[in-house]
């Protein structure tokens, strides 16, 4: 399956910044015209590949999935709440250095995420007449450590990876079937 989406407009949601004080485009006036730009659903391209073998009892499969980093927005305090909610550049994007001139505006993306996910396993059955599975199951086969969350936040860590792909893990397992 391959996706290609273009995601741009005024708001996530339509409720945005009216529920609990939660930023949005229409939590303060005077940033409204900063929530027209990428939505946060926008991830460009997606391809997921799901494949697999079956053979007298053994099935072999693979699930991977490679998508485009989805957009960020680089949030600047606000003294009045105390919380890190403005914006200085359309959502999406990085305002730069140079915060009040539009030509150097980024987008400002998470990177692209690539995964792939094995399963192996073999029923029993032709041997002991029962149905006793044995599976493994392998994910982030390539071990890949990319960032899926980055500090948004005016901060010196601002750009930094807060949260990474879970690494290389492997299960066991065993199925019984009556």
């Amino acid at each position: 399956a391959y996706t290609l989406a273009f995601l741009y407009g005024s708001a996530g949601e339509e409720y945005g910044g009216q529920v609990n004080g939660t930023p949005g485009p229409f939590f303060n006036s005077r940033q409204t015209h900063f929530w027209n730009g990428f939505l946060p659903e926008d991830v460009r391209h997606q391809l997921k590949i799901r494949a697999a073998y079956t053979y007298k009892g053994f099935n072999a499969g693979c699930f991977f999935r490679f998508q485009t980093g989805a957009p960020l927005s680089h949030m600047f305090f606000e003294f009045t709440d105390g919380a890190y909610q403005n914006l200085r550049g359309p959502t999406g994007t990085d305002p730069g250095a140079k915060r009040n001139d539009p030509r150097a505006f980024a987008e400002f993306r998470l990177p692209d995420v690539v995964q792939l996910d094995l399963r192996a396993s073999y029923d029993f059955h032709a041997l002991i007449r029962q149905h006793l599975i044995l599976i493994i199951d392998m994910f982030n086969v390539f071990n890949l450590r990319t960032p899926v969350a980055v500090e948004q936040q005016d901060l010196p860590t601002y750009g930094t990876a807060s949260v990474r792909q879970s690494p290389f893990s492997f299960q066991l397992a065993a199925r019984y079937m009556y």
